[in-house]
Formats: structure tokens, C-alpha cells, sequence
């Protein structure tokens, strides 16, 4: 939700390993611009309750309507292009666009489009 409670849950997760302990952390998952927490510093803070603490972020910005609304990219223009068909009555036209939007967002930012690296 906030990055208040990101920073508590990976403190709660830490808590309960000793300081021989090796931990990577993997975040996954879309996140707000405006959530964007400061991992560095929270891996250095941690750093020192286990033997070797590391974080690697693999979240990826959510998409924002708003935003992609007024996005003079390719990004806009896909989204502008899907739009009739995200705001459809029909709600396989709708599942088609949101799957559509989520590919072609995907390979414009060079993550792979079917999961993996």
C-alpha cells in the first residue's frame, strides 16, 4: 500500500532470521511512480542484522489511465488505439485489450512479454 508498509513487512520477515542468515528479498509486482521506495537504504539499514541481506527490485511501474491518456509515446498510442475496445460492452473485447495493452507495454519496455528475464 505505502512504502511505510513495505519497510515494516520486510523488517517483520528479517526479525525472524539470525545473523548467520543469507537472504535475498525479490519484489515483484506493479507499483505506483509515487510509491517508489528507497531500497538501497533500506538494504543498507538491514544489512547489518544478517550475515548478507540483499534486495533486488523487480517491480515494474503500474499502469496509470491518466497517464497513458496523455502519453505522446508509443505507449499513448497504443493505448489511445486499444481504448475503444478497453471501455467495450463486451467483456471478452475487454479481456482481449487489457491482455493486448499489457503485451504491448511489456515489449515497449523490453521486459519479456510470457514471464522469465
Amino acid at each position: 500500500a505505502d512504502s511505510e508498509e513495505l519497510e515494516n513487512r520486510v523488517r517483520g520477515a528479517v526479525a525472524s532470521y539470525s545473523g548467520a542468515t543469507h537472504m535475498r528479498l525479490i519484489l515483484k509486482g506493479a507499483v505506483l511512480p509515487e510509491l517508489l521506495y528507497d531500497l538501497p537504504a533500506l538494504e543498507r539499514s538491514l544489512g547489518g542484522e544478517l550475515e548478507l541481506f540483499e534486495i533486488i527490485n523487480e517491480t515494474v511501474e503500474a499502469v496509470s489511465a491518466e497517464r497513458l491518456e496523455g502519453d505522446m509515446t508509443i505507449r499513448g498510442e497504443l493505448y489511445r488505439t486499444l481504448l475503444p475496445l478497453l471501455t467495450s460492452d463486451s467483456p471478452s473485447d475487454r479481456r482481449r485489450a487489457v491482455k493486448a495493452l499489457n503485451i504491448g507495454l511489456a515489449a515497449i519496455d523490453g521486459r519479456s512479454v510470457f514471464g522469465g528475464k
